[in-house]
């Protein structure tokens, strides 16, 4: 499937996304533009080349800290004491008309890749992400997200690894 994927705006018809989670469905609906106004977050949404203004997917990012207590202890003994640097991926849903046609995949991608560039200009430790539900974090693991031992849901994928698997992207 040949994917557009861009920063939202308001031209964008958000009202027919339904990806069955009513929090998800919510936040794009009534909420997702606040948060780019308020400079909260930033809202990236996937359409196609025949609907452009169709939203099949999005997901946010926004800026974020973590406790270096909360990861795992292999990788704390070699990290300062204060808060980490990290990127939030706080969303990512696909329209249920969608869902298992790689859509997901493409914007977690996209989003590891904005990550990735934006760090070259402002330190990023991690991704991190914080799954809905057994099922999301599953999927996350995945793409090798890393439950942290406390909070399980709360997932992170270090910025080397991010940087590693953009790199063999790339030389393919």
């Amino acid at each position: 499937m040949k994917l557009i994927i861009t920063p939202f705006d308001q031209s964008f018809d958000r009202q027919q996304f339904s990806c069955g989670e009513n929090l998800l469905d919510d936040y794009l609906k009534k909420y997702a533009r606040q948060d780019i106004k308020r400079n909260i977050s930033r809202i990236f949404v996937s359409s196609t080349p025949d609907c452009p203004k169709r939203v099949i997917g999005f997901y946010s990012l926004s800026a974020n800290s973590l406790d270096p207590e909360l990861l795992p202890n292999n990788l704390r003994k070699k990290l300062p004491k204060f808060p980490l640097p990290v990127s939030l991926l706080g969303r990512l849903a696909i329209d249920k008309k969608f869902k298992s046609q790689g859509v997901g995949k493409m914007l977690l991608v996209d989003s590891m890749k904005r990550v990735y560039y934006a760090s070259q200009s402002l330190a990023v430790y991690a991704l991190i992400v914080e799954a809905i539900n057994e099922d999301a974090k599953k999927y996350y693991e995945k793409f090798g997200f890393i439950p942290l031992p406390d909070q399980p849901f709360k997932l992170f994928l270090p910025l080397s690894t991010i940087e590693s698997l953009i790199n063999s992207s790339i030389s393919r």
